[in-house]
């Protein structure tokens, strides 16, 4: 697996384990262009909340094939569940 693909594994795991896979996936297809917003909100952030989950969150924000990506994992574990 390659670096990007981990990051947005562990980030669609997290996001599952919350319940919020579903809604993800949704804000992520339909806010799409404002994605690279929330990137920077997560770094403008990252030194008050400390950790590294936030600059992760980030780097997968700013990059729209990792977006794209994180989506796809979040519908594929989406479909997988409603079988």
């Amino acid at each position: 697996m390659t670096r990007m693909h981990d990051l947005t594994e562990d980030l669609a795991r997290k996001l599952r384990r919350t319940g919020m896979g579903g809604v993800a996936a949704v804000l992520l297809e339909v806010a799409g262009p404002l994605a690279l917003i929330g990137a920077q909100v997560a770094y403008i952030v990252e030194p008050l909340f400390g950790g590294e989950e936030l600059h992760s969150i980030g780097r997968v924000l700013e990059d729209p094939k990792k977006v794209r990506l994180l989506i796809d994992q979040l519908r594929t574990d989406l479909a997988d569940n409603d079988v």
